[in-house]
């Protein structure tokens, strides 16, 4: 009889010890996999944050390039304007006096 109360009692510590493992490696396995998932998460976040710079880097290149096309184009009008202005003011005023005495 004390045999069979030992065999229990033996049976019973070592499942306590399996289910005291099963707990402990389920622990590690959970806490391996959450540092696996912050991993990959950074991993990712790190590889947005690096194709945002790039693209903002590339957006600002082409607003510079933009403004300096903008810029080129202002300037060309204004020196047609200007051109134009030499070439016709005193036809202008001329008539405008004109009108205003034919009026």
């Amino acid at each position: 009889m004390d045999t069979i109360i030992r065999d229990v009692i033996e049976s019973d510590r070592q499942a306590r010890e399996r289910i005291d493992k099963a707990n402990h490696d389920k622990f590690n396995i959970q806490k391996s996999i959450n540092e696996e998932r912050d991993s990959v998460t950074k991993r990712y976040m790190d590889a947005s944050k690096d194709e945002v710079e790039q693209y903002r880097k590339e957006l600002e290149h082409q607003i510079v390039l933009e403004k300096q096309e903008q810029e080129q184009a202002y300037q060309k009008a204004l020196t047609q304007l200007s051109d134009l202005y030499d070439r016709k003011k005193d036809q202008w005023v001329d008539e405008l006096v004109a009108r205003c005495l034919d009026v």
